[in-house]
């Protein structure tokens, strides 16, 4: 089959923002995030014992996991006779930039335009919500977003022969790699209630494809989160964050975050299409993905989802309505005064619009590259492995927590994963109470009660707005490895330190 000019334009953009991601995410061997290193552990597990991590004795000193674990299985498939880091780095980077074709082949769809497809595929990679949250992490959303907009795809062509059964398999593969697939079904959900609201008939293939998608997603839920549902009952849609984190989660959330996470161009031009195509204007093609920004939306005004997980999936819907919005202009102008230079003025409006796009997203692809753990602060958790007793327990903040487990091999006393831990809220407050001491007595309660022997002291207390840390002038604690971080040794229950 030849390559038609639009197929090679659509592979050079693959290639370039596929080498640019990988470029920089092999800038360092170490990861962006904590979770990765969770993730790390997951792959690591299946590897050895065909099942992921259940029954950990590190976390929290000893706690169960649950986790949708087909994710992990597939990395842990790729990586059984590669090295583990980079492969992931590769699997993920491609799995991102997918993302590209998967916009390309749903707009070519919506839009039956060929350039302004194009667009949107470039403005959909370099939103900055979605580099931030995949750039040199292991996320599942790698897979999800890309997976979605196909999902979406087949949704719209599901008449055509062989596309439902294509729709189911990439329906259960989502729904076993994260629980986010929730916001795409509800996007399903909307999409046949307007349709019925607008008295339009309903294909009966998307409405049985719904309900499969409803009832295995429901069900494969209940079945890993089972537990989780008995313990923390509505709070496990947000994964049980303790109240302080939850509050000051939200706080954060402002119309200014989420242009800036979207871009001004997407979320302005999809807005307007939005406000078209709801009230004035029908297509349903259209509709499918003002569905999904409503179900995005509707999600995140609940404070019900991650923001991060909804701004993303708002950002691809938002993505395609901006494309809308370019092709229903570029009519207008051609029927302007200005019509003879209609074609000239869009191309100079689509290039100004690309250069306004794309280069913040490029800089945010650096930026996010230099957020990477450093080998230096890595080698203080590593110190733990080869330099503390087996059975030790390490307080750390929450963000190291992972990292304590991973690289030290050590027992930690909190880190970033909530679910099925019945005190959160007092370890959390309790962790706080100690990086935060003013006076002696507390700070040693909370050693006694979680039996610490080491605490680690990082630049990441400042996240907390902790600036003073009265470790370093007391007898109770000794540094026993000064680097990127401070390890201290706990002697309060020595002669040396009393509580009194």
């Amino acid at each position: 089959m030849e390559l038609k000019t639009r197929h090679i334009i659509l592979i050079v953009l693959f290639t370039l923002y596929f080498s640019a991601r990988l470029f920089f995410s092999l800038q360092t061997p170490e990861f962006s995030s904590d979770y990765s290193y969770f993730a790390l552990r997951q792959i690591e597990h299946i590897q050895q014992t065909g099942l992921p991590l259940s029954d950990d004795l590190l976390s929290y000193g000893g706690r169960n996991f649950v986790v949708m674990p087909f994710y992990f299985y597939i990395l842990a498939a790729l990586t059984m006779f590669l090295p583990e880091i980079i492969t992931i780095k590769i699997v993920n980077t491609l799995l991102a930039s997918s993302l590209i074709a998967a916009m390309y082949l749903v707009c070519r769809k919506v839009l039956q335009n060929r350039r302004v497809s194009i667009i949107c595929s470039v403005v959909a990679a370099t939103m900055p919500v979605c580099i931030s949250q995949t750039l040199n992490d292991i996320s599942p959303l790698s897979l999800i977003l890309p997976g979605s907009l196909f999902l979406l795809y087949l949704f719209l062509v599901l008449e055509k022969k062989r596309a439902i059964d294509y729709a189911i398999l990439l329906s259960i593969v989502l729904a076993l790699v994260s629980s986010s697939s929730f916001i795409l079904l509800l996007g399903f959900i909307v999409y046949l209630i307007l349709k019925y609201l607008d008295k339009h008939a309903i294909s009966k293939a998307r409405f049985e494809f719904t309900a499969f998608f409803l009832l295995f997603l429901l069900w494969i839920n209940i079945i890993v989160y089972k537990q989780a549902f008995q313990e923390h009952s509505f709070s496990i849609v947000l994964r049980n964050l303790p109240q302080v984190l939850l509050d000051s989660y939200f706080a954060d959330l402002s119309i200014q975050k989420v242009i800036l996470g979207i871009g001004v161009f997407p979320f302005f031009f999809g807005l307007y299409t939005v406000s078209i195509y709801l009230f004035r204007k029908k297509s349903e093609n259209i509709l499918l993905f003002i569905s999904l920004f409503i179900s995005a939306f509707g999600l995140l005004w609940f404070k019900v989802v991650e923001i991060e997980v909804a701004l993303a999936f708002l950002g691809i819907a938002l993505a395609v309505l901006f494309g809308q919005a370019l092709k229903s202009l570029r009519v207008y102008m051609k029927r302007t005064k200005f019509a003879k230079r209609a074609e000239m003025i869009f191309n100079i409006l689509l290039v100004v619009l690309m250069i306004s796009h794309i280069f913040p997203g490029v800089y945010l692809i650096y930026q996010e590259s230099g957020k990477s753990f450093s080998t230096e602060y890595i080698e203080g958790f590593r110190w733990l492995a080869n330099n503390t007793p087996e059975d030790s327990v390490v307080l750390a903040l929450p963000e190291e927590g992972h990292l304590v487990a991973y690289f030290g091999k050590r027992k930690n006393v909190i880190d970033n994963d909530f679910l099925l831990v019945g005190d959160a809220n007092e370890r959390f407050n309790d962790v706080l109470l100690f990086y935060t001491w003013r006076f002696k007595v507390p700070a040693v309660r909370v050693l006694e009660k979680y039996s610490v022997d080491y605490v680690i002291v990082s630049e990441k207390i400042k996240d907390y707005r902790i600036t003073e840390n009265l470790l370093k002038s007391e007898s109770c604690f000794v540094p026993v490895y000064e680097g990127s971080i401070t390890v201290y040794r706990n002697r309060w229950d020595k002669d040396v330190c009393s509580v009194i």
